[in-house]
Formats: C-alpha cells, structure tokens, sequence
C-alpha cells in the first residue's frame, strides 16, 4: 500500500438506483436510498497527532433484491498552487504555511465516481486508503474485494461492475 501523505476529508454519497420507497427519517439502522458519508478520512503517513488512521465504509443490503448503486468520493482537500501534491487549508489566513511564502493554496473539491453492484442481504465493506476490486484468481489474496456468488459477472445477481478507488 503506498502510504498517504496527510488527511484526506471526504464527502461520500451513494445512491440506490433499484431503491423503493423513500422517507425523510434519518436513521443509522435502517435501510435508506441515499447514504452519506460526511466525513471520510485517511492519514497513513502516521505523522499526525493521532497516528495512523484509516475511514471503514460499510453498507448493507436488506432487500432480497440485488441493487446497484452510484457512489461518489469528493475530496475537499485543498492544495498548493505551486506543489499540487501537497495538502493544505486554503480557509487559514493569511497563508497556509505548508505552502510557502511564494504560493496560495486553492480548494479542490475533486469529484471520483464509482458503481458497487450489492447482492441481495449482502454487505461489503472497504477501507477508504484502499477501496475495492471484483476478487479474481491471481489478485492479492488480502486485497479489498467484492465476491461473484451464483454465476459469474454474466449473472444478473452479482457484483461484477463493482470497483471502488482508493481516496486520493
């Protein structure tokens, strides 16, 4: 795994395409047709005040129906002008100090977006440093990945189109 250089904030979303009918309740223990993730976050460079850390994404499926769902990361973080690979605060003032003194750092708001194909009362789960592949023969047996039950990607009841990418 390629370690992070700082934190990554993250505004995570998916919706249910195949979704029934939807309220306006929020609750954390039942089923809904748009989640969202507030806050996703990733330090692997273990050089923060808190160690290393590292988001788990986790949704369930509790229909007896399979369901695709259209997700999207938005990285919020902000970058220097001058260095792109470094993260900084473009709301300090005057300056974020990790840019310098000779650059400005602008805001990101980078868009990333992904399918996971859920199978019926499936629930899957990622780290975000790290995302996840469809498992095939030959891949990196402690790799995120979704499993093909019944079939194949041929099937209509699979995960096959599911890739989630890493944070950046």
């Amino acid at each position: 795994m390629i370690p992070r250089s700082g934190v990554s904030p993250l505004l995570a979303a998916c919706v249910g395409l195949l979704a029934t009918t939807a309220l306006a309740d929020v609750a954390s223990d039942q089923p809904a047709a748009i989640l969202v993730f507030p806050k996703v976050a990733v330090d692997t460079s273990n050089r923060g005040m808190h160690g290393k850390y590292d988001t788990l994404i986790r949704i369930s499926n509790t229909d007896s129906k399979a369901v695709r769902i259209q997700c999207f990361w938005i990285n919020a973080n902000g970058h220097c002008l001058n260095s792109p690979g470094t993260i900084c605060d473009p709301n300090l003032v005057p300056r974020d100090p990790a840019c310098g003194t000779t650059s400005v750092c602008v805001p990101g708001w980078q868009e990333t977006d992904f399918v996971v194909n859920i199978t019926a009362r499936q629930p899957v789960a990622w780290l975000a440093s790290q995302g996840a592949i469809v498992c095939e023969d030959g891949v990196n047996p402690i790799a995120p990945c979704f499993q093909i039950p019944g079939g194949g990607v041929s099937s209509p009841n699979n995960n096959g189109e599911s890739r989630v990418p890493p944070v950046l």
